[in-house]
């Protein structure tokens, strides 16, 4: 009793600290062990925006400056900087880019590229119309968007039924929960395994439930929508995925000492994702993509074919670690309010 105690007590000091990880001493306690660490969600920021002075007559001058900055830890190219709402309130409007080029689609603005915690700035001058007649006020809008890829990693562990029953049997069986990275990017896929790890495999093999579902957690916008489309991708090459697709892969294994799950999984002729492709595009087949509501998709339900141990290599444990791929062009937006406001 006082060990589970001190435990308890532990967890309750690592969680009020925001620690993720759960050690291994407390996997007497069931479901605790795996654990989630998340990279930042929000990669490309506007990290500041002002208007210089806020307040001008008709025919005066207001500058308009932001700062975005890359709090990712990889370069980001083509990113758009645009000012898209102006109120019809200024009769010019001309960007500052520097080191960068200028665009004119769906407003005024640049493509700027950031290193790994660089931050550019991007600004517009804007001459109030002079022809304001009566105080009127504007929220001036622009939006930095980009085109990412997030990855994650899952851990699956599986155990042989017998090695299974005789931990069992013994009190010895410790309950185990994924090890799961969510990289960095807004847009997170998640894939769970949906019971009780280590997944015991018996004579004819098995069923593993796994759950997949995405979720924007970050500050903006999915530029195309809250819907994403699956593109299914043997390799998952970030660079030949379109915007709005999710894609899969696996680590590669070899099948001498291991459970080759990642050959004979699925439908009992492919790798791991077979199960996944199948259930994934089932679900598709129907349904044409996926939705975020509220931020998040329904969670897809997929339970995978397990192979008999006497047609693989399964020793007493095996853990597999599957990466989920999605690509999408976001949206982090911001506002600054000004007046023009004619003289007396």
């Amino acid at each position: 009793m006082r060990k589970v105690f001190a435990s308890l007590l532990l967890l309750a000091v690592l969680l009020s600290s925001g620690c993720v990880n759960v050690p291994q001493e407390l996997c007497v306690l069931p479901g605790l062990c795996g654990g989630k660490t998340e990279f930042a969600h929000d990669v490309i920021v506007i990290k500041s925006l002002e208007a210089l002075p806020n307040r001008v007559a008709p025919g005066q001058q207001i500058k308009l400056q932001s700062y975005i900055e890359n709090r990712g830890n990889e370069r980001v190219d083509d990113i758009e900087v645009v000012l898209y709402d102006t109120c019809g309130l200024f009769s010019k409007v001309v960007p500052e880019c520097p080191g960068g080029k200028k665009i004119t689609e769906r407003g005024v603005g640049c493509k700027i590229e950031l290193l790994p915690l660089q931050t550019k700035p991007v600004s517009w001058n804007l001459v109030s119309d002079k022809n304001i007649r009566i105080l009127s006020r504007c929220d001036l809008k622009i939006y930095a968007r980009y085109t990412y890829t997030t990855e994650s990693v899952t851990s699956i562990t599986l155990i042989d039924y017998r090695e299974y029953q005789k931990l069992l049997d013994e009190g010895k069986l410790k309950s185990r929960g994924s090890y799961i990275t969510e990289g960095y990017g807004p847009v997170k896929p998640y894939l769970t395994v949906e019971e009780q790890q280590p997944v015991p495999v018996g004579d004819e093999g098995g069923i593993i439930t796994l759950g997949f579902q995405i979720k924007n957690r970050g500050s903006g916008f999915l530029s195309e929508g809250n819907e994403i489309k699956f593109d299914w991708q043997g390799e998952c090459d970030p660079s030949r995925l379109s915007s709005g697709t999710i894609c899969m892969k696996t680590t590669k294994m070899g099948r001498g000492g291991k459970y080759d799950i990642v050959y004979r999984a699925g439908n009992g002729k492919g790798d791991v994702y077979s199960g996944l492709k199948e259930c994934l595009e089932e679900h598709f087949k129907k349904e044409g993509k996926i939705a975020l509501i509220k931020g998040e998709s329904p969670k897809i339900i997929c339970p995978i074919p397990l192979p008999k141990p006497q047609e693989v290599n399964l020793p007493k444990e095996s853990t597999i670690h599957v990466t989920t791929a999605i690509k999408y062009t976001y949206e982090f937006r911001r506002e600054v309010r000004v007046t023009v406001e004619p003289k007396i």
